[in-house]
């Protein structure tokens, strides 16, 4: 039996439990020790712990009337309790409560550790470490999903198509021992999946390259032991998007390098692949950077630049993350036809927003119209490629069928979503009469590095309100 199996039983039984537990309520009132005993009210509180939430918090509720009184056990108060917190989002009291989730068991958060025994001595439950062995832990500390990344260490070495990781971390919390606990863990990621036809790996944190969480921004100090790869995003804190690692093998690919007032560029192409390229599509990539780093105030870096092309035909994606911009060869093909206005600058400018600052999970009505924008400012400043641009948007809108307010848009699953986005948004920015650019990089500044919901956009950049809503 798989495991969706398994759970869909479990709770067909709860279901039938509790519709049972209702039952009896009705018929003979509340259970209690001295109304039912003690094996009807042990059956009747497992049965409250695992209902729904409101259930659960009604059925506590009446539980602890009963329990001041002496008339319930107070370890079943103790399990009600943390589940009930659990639901809340909130810290457990007596650590009774573990999560089971990529094969390692661990706590939950527990609000007070330094008197947790205590705490539990009072509700008449063993101390927490002859506990832990009923909970398959080792040793106390908490589940790795609810631990700040921060605190973690990776350890990556490649074997053939696998990916073999080890983790561990420190808990940034003091334990009942009153010292930190270094969990260990470890698990394999298979390849196949991530290696394109030109030996190049390209990990997916969606994929389980993280494990525990996704839809988050977060950290991990990352070692790689990969001798024969170029290792591109893994030698550093990581900020967590779609794409988090890129290895290439140094036997297929080379390493052009170009040196940069601000920081250096390394541009890395499929040896094999003899297209050459002008020096003007290298400048693309230097130019639009310098400009934003004036634009925004902030070089981010002086390690070097990664500019990745992947040889692989079917790599059509271009993705901008920390540090890098990955592409496939086709977005090359682009700029050769239209180099005046080309996808370079607003990957690069990408590199501040969405990957300095960064709009909920999927926003991209938000970062992608923005960025657009500021791409736009990059055209104006040198000259070249601005007024082409604004043609090409107002062509583009007269053929959408409906140019959507940025309100309305949280994806990109139409042509007209996508016009509203990449051609109506930057171009009603730009007729807009107040400043811009100015709220946009006091936005930047005040926001950077945090994940900023449309609620905070509209209440720092209270002028845009009109914008979103625009018809």
């Amino acid at each position: 039996m798989d495991q969706a199996s398994a759970w869909r039983i479990i709770h067909e039984v709860d279901s039938a439990n509790l519709i049972a537990l209702e039952q009896l309520i009705a018929e003979r009132g509340f259970p209690t020790l001295s109304k039912l005993g003690y094996k009807c009210c042990d059956h009747a509180a497992l049965i409250a712990q695992h209902s729904p939430p409101e259930y659960l918090h009604w059925f506590l509720e009446q539980a602890q009337a009963a329990a001041d009184s002496g008339d319930f056990i107070p370890s079943w108060i103790a399990y009600m309790t943390d589940r009930d917190l659990d639901h809340q989002n909130k810290p457990q009291l007596y650590g009774t409560q573990g999560l089971t989730r990529d094969g390692l068991t661990g706590m939950y958060l527990i609000k007070d550790i330094e008197h947790l025994n205590e705490r539990r001595r009072n509700m008449d439950l063993e101390p927490i470490e002859d506990y832990l062995p009923h909970m398959d832990m080792p040793d106390f500390y908490f589940h790795p999903s609810l631990v700040d990344y921060r605190q973690y260490s990776l350890n990556l070495h490649i074997e053939g198509d696998t990916l073999r990781v080890s983790v561990f971390y420190l808990i940034p919390y003091e334990t009942y021992t009153g010292q930190p606990i270094k969990v260990d863990t470890a698990y394999s990621l298979l390849l196949a999946d991530y290696r394109t036809s030109d030996g190049a790996i390209v990990l997916r944190r969606e994929g389980n390259w993280y494990p525990h969480r996704n839809g988050e921004l977060l950290t991990a100090q990352v070692h790689i032991k990969a001798d024969d790869y170029y290792i591109l995003g893994g030698t550093e804190w990581l900020p967590s998007f779609d794409l988090h690692l890129v290895l290439l093998p140094k036997d297929k690919y080379t390493c052009k390098v170009i040196d940069s007032p601000i920081r250096p560029f390394h541009f890395y192409r499929l040896a094999s692949d003899t297209t050459h390229y002008p020096e003007a599509y290298y400048r693309e990539f230097v130019d639009s950077y310098n400009f934003y780093c004036t634009f925004f105030g902030d070089s981010l870096s002086s390690k070097p630049m990664n500019i990745v092309e992947i040889g692989d035909p079917q790599f059509v994606m271009c993705q901008s993350l920390h540090d890098m911009i990955i592409f496939g060869h086709y977005f090359y093909d682009v700029y050769t036809m239209i180099p005046d206005f080309s996808w370079i600058p607003h990957e690069v400018a990408h590199q501040w927003w969405g990957n300095g600052i960064f709009f909920e999970y999927r926003d991209y009505a938000l970062s992608e119209s923005l960025n657009e924008y500021i791409k736009l400012q990059f055209l104006k400043s040198r000259g070249r490629g601005y007024e082409e641009q604004i043609a090409y948007y107002k062509t583009m809108m007269e053929r959408a069928k409906k140019t959507l307010p940025i309100a309305d848009i949280h994806s990109v699953e139409s042509q007209d979503e996508s016009i509203a986005i990449y051609h109506a948004a930057p171009y009603r920015l730009e007729q807009m009469k107040t400043d811009v650019d100015a709220a946009l990089k006091q936005l930047y500044r005040k926001h950077k590095h945090t994940i900023v919901s449309r609620d905070t956009f509209l209440q720092e950049c209270k002028m845009f309100k009109k914008w979103m809503k625009a018809e």
